[in-house]
């Protein structure tokens, strides 16, 4: 997975590389998880409940690993900003 970050105003990019292997890990889903479960806030500032089960987080990922085998890598995100700014996630 790369994951590159480019502000154009201060003409910096940052790459870096996290291999795809990781999806595979049970560690990283749980840690998403919880991440979702309770860092997630609405604009109010409120913590906001998504409430994954285990089973559910490995629908997801045994559903990604699934589509990067039988279809090859794809752009997760790509956004850019009106300032020139830009985030692309490829898996």
């Amino acid at each position: 997975m790369h994951i590159s970050i480019y502000d154009k105003e201060d003409d910096r990019r940052l790459r870096f590389f996290v291999p795809t292997g990781l999806l595979g890990s049970r560690w990283l889903w749980r840690l998403i998880g919880k991440g979702l479960r309770y860092g997630a806030h609405n604009k109010a500032g409120q913590q906001s409940d998504i409430p994954l089960t285990p089973e559910q987080i490995s629908q997801i990922k045994n559903s990604l690993k699934r589509y990067v085998r039988e279809n090859g890598h794809f752009n997760l995100v790509d956004v850019e900003s009106a300032e020139g700014e830009q985030v692309k996630i490829r898996i």
